[in-house]
């Protein structure tokens, strides 16, 4: 029976929908029982592809909201509600599988939560325990309370909690995944018939809930969160180490039913083409609660793929009851975090998960936290809680950590982020007046000293002891202010500026000295010529920036940090050739056997197969210069979708970071980057003779998938595709930059390691021509 609760009239229903499910109310309260059929969901577009305009503009299509500016904050809406559907499964309808102690009441306790701290509405809760949380319940409660909710409005929170078991079993055959396995939550009645039909009762899936997920967003915007307090390893993982508690798996002694590869199709039609033809919004649907792009939603979850999500009876008001370490370490840091502040605490989702496994935290919370590390996934993670605000300069920023044994400052951001000795951050600190007791911030500039490949040691010139810093430290982010950059030449009477995050030099006038920049301003634009070499060879040189509203400086910073991260490539000693994965790009088209149309496979050559590989002869006129050898994909066919496939042929497991850079714009968009620091390398090892792989843009990647366009007009354009890969994650995502022509579009579109952490780069070519 579920634990009595204290929120007032928890919403508690059945749920009769109309052409979904066939529902009977039985005698016993609050008890479903359903005869699963179609329940088709509304078509309307769903553009999560990527589409290059003007040839290699690569714009990823947002479901309701553009991509906010790296550091632009929205605000939320100040009357915006919280809309939770809450489930807690301690006791299952097959007795095989095992039984928990915890779930209803961290389900609870997160009501609790809701309604105490968060004054959230009762009647804006629907919570689902033990028998109510059937698969059908469970998807219609979704459907009424979510998608079909119409008070809910625009930066409206919505919330998925589940306390309860998870799993991981075979992908059906069609689905293609990285390991062949998929990841289910576990509802009530998981691996029984149904009563009427005789028909097996799956878990449900992941692409199931994703699918649901960005129809979501699409409907009601993407201020979404899902909190998972169970595991996924479904046993996969044998000879993981014991941990303390019991694990919220369904265990390898449970039977399971074979699922189907049809399971829960109309789901996941939830795609439509436009009209023109010319983008396409073809849903891709991912495999796993955490994919890299995942922009309809936040999850926090309890644990990596390879852990399991535990409870263990901690001490809660005096009694001994079984909670799950993952919900009860989180409430409690939440409860004390709002209880200390005078306004909404500013936390996001991201630094929310870091301050879990804070020693401190843990040590506050009374309970060990052993074995789990609590992820944090998706594309706005860096937004506060509950929220559509963003805090400002978070992903641009690094991290600090301080050795006390040692007493060394670092930055988390080494040679693989471009960092050098002599690089400068800026930090501002928030430092309590030992007199008034007044907070003032100051800032401070810290000089990197020695660069390792994902951190530095900084020092600050006149401050020798930083140990008095060190709590404001924690809390603080650094900022690069001067990158100590190769020196960018620029031909143009406009004067340089005199402070910027990068070098300039001035070139001559007049004559053959080097350059890499032209600038010429006129009455109603600017003219750039660009002499770099991979711009030189393949796009065309000059570039028209219409109008007069960008500054030349805006412009000179942009360039810069284009040519920066475009040009560089690790060319240290031991630099790690061996890590550089092949690339393939193919074309995609819907698996057959499926009926399901999101779900995309290659066909077709390998573009990059046959291209020779090149060297790049720099410029006459500039001092970039490319040290690899260079493929060019050359692509006719603009009217099909393509995906790109990472192969490792190394013995490193890898974190690969894929970004497109768009000469005729000057955007960085980022096409791939890893779910966080703390998931397994995405790019696995060279098995023997079997290479690693990584499927982007189709499969298991379910990065967006890409279309070419070429501007009107136009007859060939090309981008440039820069892959880096790491032996240990880097955050990478200070890359990206917004298109410098249209202002409006967004840029967004271990076992075994290497000590010190080792990064490669490599870069290739994308050109398009118009169809013959």
């Amino acid at each position: 029976m579920p634990p009595s609760r204290r929120v007032t009239n928890p919403r508690r229903e059945t749920y009769q929908e109309q052409n979904v499910f066939a529902i009977d109310k039985v005698p016993s309260t609050n008890t479903i029982i359903a005869d699963e059929s179609n329940f088709p969901l509304t078509t309307e577009p769903d553009p999560t592809h990527i589409v290059i305009q003007n040839v290699a503009t690569v714009e990823a299509q947002q479901i309701i909201h553009d991509d906010h500016n790296i550091g632009y904050a929205v605000a939320t809406p100040p009357n915006a509600c919280i809309f939770a559907l809450v489930i807690g499964i301690d006791n299952y309808k097959n007795r095989t599988i095992p039984p928990l102690k915890g779930c209803a009441l961290d389900a609870e306790a997160f009501v609790n939560f809701l309604g105490d701290t968060l004054h959230v509405p009762s009647d804006n809760i629907v919570i689902l325990f033990n028998e109510e949380a059937t698969r059908a319940a469970i998807i219609a409660a979704f459907r009424k309370h979510f998608l079909d909710n119409e008070g809910i409005n625009a930066g409206d929170a919505m919330v998925l909690f589940y306390a309860g078991h998870g799993d991981r079993a075979v992908a059906p055959r069609g689905w293609v995944t990285s390991n062949g396995m998929i990841e289910m939550i576990c509802p009530y009645d998981a691996e029984t018939t149904d009563e009427h039909s005789g028909k097996p009762i799956y878990g449900i899936p992941d692409r199931t809930l994703n699918s649901l997920m960005r129809h979501l967003a699409y409907k009601k915007g993407d201020n979404i969160v899902a909190i998972f307090d169970s595991c996924h390893s479904g046993g996969a993982f044998r000879n993981m180490r014991p941990g303390p508690g019991t694990p919220r798996e369904l265990g390898k002694d449970v039977r399971r039913y074979t699922l189907p590869a049809t399971l829960d199709e109309e789901l996941m039609s939830l795609s439509a083409d436009t009209e023109d033809g010319s983008r396409g919004a073809t849903q891709v649907i991912s495999s796993g609660f955490s994919y890299p792009t995942m922009r309809s939603h936040v999850l926090l979850a309890a644990c990596r793929e390879d852990e399991k999500a535990r409870e263990n009876i901690v001490h809660d008001g005096g009694t001994e009851v079984a909670r799950g370490m993952f919900t009860y370490h989180l409430l409690a840091y939440l409860r004390r975090a709002y209880e200390e502040a005078h306004a909404p605490p500013q936390i996001t989702y991201a630094r929310l998960m870091e301050a879990l496994l804070d020693p401190e935290n843990i040590k506050l919370c009374g309970a060990s936290f052993i074995g789990q590390n609590p992820l944090c996934e998706g594309k706005n993670r860096d937004r506060l809680l509950f929220s559509t605000s963003e805090v400002a300069g978070e992903a641009t920023s690094f991290p600090l950590r301080y050795d006390n044994r040692t007493r060394t400052l670092y930055v988390v951001g080494g040679h693989a982020n471009g960092v050098v000795e002599g690089t400068e951050f800026t930090v501002q600190l928030a430092l309590t007046d030992q007199i008034d007791g007044l907070v003032r911030s100051r800032d401070i500039v810290l000089v990197v000293k020695t660069v390792y490949a994902t951190e530095c040691v900084v020092r600050h010139d006149q401050i020798t002891d930083l140990s008095p810093y060190v709590e404001a430290l924690k809390k603080a982010r650094a900022i690069i202010s001067t990158w100590n950059s190769i020196v960018m030449k620029v031909r143009t009477p406009t004067p340089l500026p005199a402070q910027a995050a990068f070098k300039y030099e001035k070139a001559t006038p007049k004559g053959s000295g080097y350059y890499d920049l032209s600038l010429q301003e006129l009455s109603n634009c600017r003219i750039l010529t660009r002499s770099d070499p991979l711009t030189f060879r393949y796009a065309e040189r000059e570039m028209t920036i219409p109008g007069r509203s960008l500054q030349p400086d805006e412009i000179l910073d942009a360039v810069a940090h284009w040519n920066f991260h475009l040009y560089r490539f690790n060319d240290r000693v031991g630099g790690s050739q061996e890590l550089r994965p092949q690339v393939g790009l193919h074309l995609l088209e819907t698996a057959s056997g499926t009926g399901l149309r999101p779900l995309l496979s290659q066909v077709g050559e390998d573009l990059f197969g046959s291209a020779p590989a090149e060297d790049v002869r720099g410029c006459p006129l500039s001092t970039y210069t490319v040290p690899v050898k260079v493929k060019e994909a050359r692509i006719h066919d603009l009217t099909k979708y393509y995906g790109l496939t990472l192969i490792n042929t190394s013995a490193y497991d890898l974190y690969p970071y894929v970004f497109y850079f768009d000469p005729s714009t000057y955007g960085i968009q980022a096409w791939y980057l890893p779910p966080g620091e703390r998931v397994r390398a995405p790019l696995p090892r060279s098995q023997g003779r079997v290479p690693g792989q990584l499927p982007i843009g189709y499969g298991a990647g379910e990065a967006d998938s890409i279309r070419f366009s070429l501007a009107p007009g136009a007859k060939r354009e090309a981008g440039f595709l820069k892959i880096f890969v790491s032996t240990s994650y880097v955050d990478m995502r200070s890359l990206r930059q917004n298109d410098l022509v249209d202002r409006e579009r967004g840029a967004n579109k271990e076992t075994i390691t290497i000590p010190g952490g080792a990064w490669d780069a490599s870069v290739y070519v994308l050109t398009c021509f118009e169809p013959e």
